[in-house]
């Protein structure tokens, strides 16, 4: 989790404030990154990149945490410093989707930088790349796998998951290979299953996935 911020010459740093909801727990551990405990998982907040404008200076600021409000501790030397601070800079955003309803659900970053989303669509013109393994939409709902390039400027791959039915996807990660894996749920009976898979025909209701 990234966030940037902007302080002006005029402002202060120590005013910018990130309140977290009371419910969620919140610390600071022994590499200055922050640690939000989720009912089921963990957020890390890195500690923050953050330099003056103008000369591109590095600055020494730490977190601070009081209950559920997150803040910044500014070195002394830098408040009497005239020039606007940078704190982690936004380094892409982007739009992905179609005309209709799109989730992400899940993203895994490789070492290159490389963004694997996952998540599910109704859009027939959702953003597929051209040779995919799923060109179009299958049903209702299918599931969705893009690689988004470093930089955020291309799209590797973009491709359609699904069968006959809904297909959802949560999850996400990349093997020691860089392989992709997700997990899902589907009411599918068609999914491709692989040749000696451990289940190879659908249940009843709504059937766990892993791709």
């Amino acid at each position: 989790m990234r966030f940037g911020v902007i302080v002006y010459s005029s402002g202060d740093l120590t005013k910018v404030k990130l309140v977290i909801p009371e419910q969620l727990a919140l610390k600071v551990n022994k590499t200055n990154d922050i640690e939000i405990s989720l009912e089921d998982g963990h957020v890390w907040i890195n500690s923050p990149v953050i330099y003056l404008q103008h000369t591109k200076s590095l600055v020494n600021i730490s977190y601070v945490v009081v209950g559920n409000i997150l803040s910044f501790q500014q070195d002394v030397n830098v408040k009497t410093v005239q020039e606007t601070l940078i704190i982690d800079p936004l380094i892409y955003s982007t739009y992905l989707g179609g005309s209709l309803l799109a989730f992400g659900k899940a993203v895994a970053i490789d070492v290159q930088g490389n963004a694997y989303l996952t998540g599910y669509t109704k859009s027939t013109n959702f953003d597929i790349v051209a040779g995919a393994y799923q060109t179009t939409l299958a049903a209702n709902y299918d599931a969705f796998i893009t690689k988004v390039g470093t930089g955020g400027t291309s799209l590797v791959y973009s491709t359609y998951f699904g069968g006959n039915n809904i297909d959802y996807a949560y999850g996400i990660s990349l093997d020691m290979q860089g392989f992709v894996n997700i997990i899902g749920e589907t009411l599918s009976d068609d999914l491709p299953v692989t040749s000696g898979a451990h289940q190879t025909t659908k249940d009843n209701g709504f059937d766990i996935y892993l791709v």
